[in-house]
């Protein structure tokens, strides 16, 4: 275990992809193709109607019948009596992929620190380079665009020239190794030799917060329609899509100022408001805003403004954004642009004068929410109820349960509806329903937390949002230390799916993993997690009321019994307002529920 624990999490979650469970398992097991599933005689026992079934597109395995459960992994550990190492070894030897495994700290920065030295010193040639004869092209695109020079320095813009081995040749002579350059994900090695995969294109550094360069977007300024606009460096020691916020190392410093953040989807955007003196602005750069992403913002501030393009794609971005905002606790303001213009065409043409005006009349989200609700209701009256319950699914999203009352109450002012209704409607909502597990064999949790437990294993960055107390809460001691498990290697960056190969709860994981309720997407499981959260919590606080009745009963009986003591009284007191209190929080938790 210590050993799989120490395997880098890239490396599992490429073998993940790159091994296809479905092939692998038929090698021990027939079977045979049910709707999206697979379906087989159970290998570890016996039986003549097959409830072995497995997920291509989950890459997990659950037996009905025994219960046994896991991922690709945890089969070939069990089938063939290997430890998860070897079982990972074995598959990156197959693949032929390399298995580094990190056995200090001190080797992984080291490897870490000369691979930012190779980007930096690639970043410096790409700048250089697009001002040289054959940048001449790219230069002349950025000035097209209203780039200054000024603009162009402070980002560090440049161009990639057709020849790779100028710049190889110069990070050879620095003393770079070559193993180091070609995991920089600069360069790639085909039948011609060594290549640039940003060759000819316009290059765009990525700087993290720590001011270092970490990976690079490529822009092609070919007209030729069949080629791919932007590419990006691979994943790597240094760079990870999912976690990278474009221009925070700029807007970090001066978000201490305005208090909020903007957020806009194209690197372009980003530096068009950036030539009007707005800094405080990230890019999320064709991906979607994940945990990661809120983990970094929230560092800085509670307030967000999302401005993305003035068209339905646009609109659907800010809603997408919105779901996973709002459980974080953030302040969602929309930035509205006129449809057909993105930031960047926008600010060109209307200036800081007019961005000014757009932010001065920016919309709460709940007031962007209500907006569209309206149009809508107007536009399809009939449809008035499924565009409320639509409406509801983001109210539900938000985490304090006052800030969720009075987002209701603004609402219902706003598509002029009592709030009566509005919380009918909740009730009637179907929405996260969390089915408890069928097996007899796992009857002793309670859905709820081994909900919570499944969704945090196949969702880890969602720890983020996870209230410390809640996993005290929980009644199940195995599901908690699970929890706490999972917690400690994704903040250790560890590997999480060698970290229960040995528990037998894995199993009930799977089950749940394999319902056809489970979200398939980090959004979804927000909003499934929240709801396991609540109930834990509701089941925690009913535990507590019966727990104060106890005491109530034991010191009401004391009274009785002897003379009235000041003390049983005002202990008495103090335990009546607490109850008061709990039962409170209970009610206002368990409106969503009906």
């Amino acid at each position: 275990m210590d050993l799989g624990n120490r395997i880098p999490e890239n490396t599992i979650n490429e073998l993940r992809d790159k091994c296809d469970i479905v092939e692998y398992i038929s090698r021990y097991v027939n079977l045979k193709k049910r709707g999206s599933n697979y379906l087989g005689l159970c290998p570890f026992h016996k039986e003549k109607t097959p409830s072995f079934v497995v997920s291509k597109d989950k890459k997990i395995f659950h037996c009905f019948g025994c219960g046994e459960g896991g991922n690709l992994f945890h089969f070939l550990s069990k089938i063939e009596s290997k430890s998860f190492y070897q079982v990972i070894k074995d598959l990156a030897k197959e693949k032929g992929i390399q298995l580094d495994i990190d056995n200090s700290t001190d080797e992984y920065s080291d490897k870490k620190a000369r691979l930012t030295g190779i980007l930096f010193e690639a970043m410096q040639y790409y700048h250089e380079s697009l001002y040289a004869d054959e940048g001449g092209d790219a230069l002349k695109y950025l000035k097209g665009r209203g780039i200054t020079e000024h603009l162009i320095t402070e980002h560090k813009l440049g161009y990639s020239p057709k020849d790779p081995s100028v710049l190889y040749n110069r990070l050879v002579k620095i003393g770079f190794k070559d193993e180091d350059i070609m995991d920089s994900g600069i360069f790639s090695k085909g039948k011609g030799g060594i290549q640039d995969r940003f060759s000819q294109r316009l290059i765009i550094p990525l700087i993290d917060i720590d001011k270092k360069t970490v990976a690079f977007a490529g822009r092609t300024i070919s007209k030729n329609k069949d080629t791919a606009k932007y590419i990006n460096s691979p994943e790597s020691l240094t760079y990870h899509k999912g976690s990278f916020l474009y221009g925070l190392n700029v807007a970090a410093r001066h978000i201490q100022k305005t208090k909020y953040l903007i957020v806009v989807e194209g690197y372009f955007d980003l530096i068009a408001l950036n030539s009007i003196n707005i800094f405080n602005v990230v890019a999320t750069c064709g991906t979607a805003l994940t945990q990661s992403h809120i983990k970094q913002i929230k560092r800085f501030c509670r307030d967000v403004f999302l401005c993305f393009d003035g068209d339905s794609a646009g609109r659907a971005a800010v809603y997408k954004a919105s779901r996973t905002l709002l459980p974080s606790g953030a302040k969602i303001s929309v930035i509205r642009l006129p449809d057909g213009y993105d930031p960047d065409k926008f600010v060109r043409e209307s200036g800081h004068q007019g961005f000014s005006e757009l932010l001065q009349g920016r919309l709460g989200f709940l007031k962007y929410l209500a907006s569209d609700v309206k149009e809508a209701i107007r536009s399809k009256p009939s449809m008035k109820a499924t565009f409320i319950k639509k409406m509801l699914e983001y109210v539900n999203l938000i985490p304090d349960i006052i800030e969720q009352r009075e987002a209701i109450r603004f609402l219902a002012g706003e598509i002029d509806i009592e709030e009566d209704v509005i919380y009918s409607y909740m009730r009637g909502i179907p929405e996260r329903t969390i089915p408890a597990p069928n097996t007899d064999s796992k009857s002793r949790f309670k859905s709820y937390e081994i909900w919570a437990l499944s969704i945090l294993f196949q969702f880890p960055s969602l720890i983020e949002n996870l209230p410390d107390s809640v996993v005290k809460m929980i009644e199940s001691r195995e599901i908690s230390e699970s929890i706490e498990k999972i917690i400690h290697q994704y903040k250790n960056e560890g590997s999480i799916d060698s970290l229960l190969d040995d528990s037998p709860i894995f199993a009930v994981i799977t089950e749940v993993l394999m319902n056809k309720a489970f979200p398939e997407n980090e959004s979804d499981a927000f909003s499934i997690l929240l709801d396991c959260i609540s109930r834990i919590q509701v089941d925690y606080l009913k535990k507590e009321i019966k727990r104060i009745d106890n005491e109530i009963k034991a010191i009401d009986s004391n009274i009785k019994s002897t003379n009235k003591n000041s003390a049983n009284e005002e202990r008495l007191n103090l335990l009546l307002q607490e109850k008061m209190k709990l039962s409170k929080s209970i009610k206002l938790r368990e409106i969503k529920y009906g």
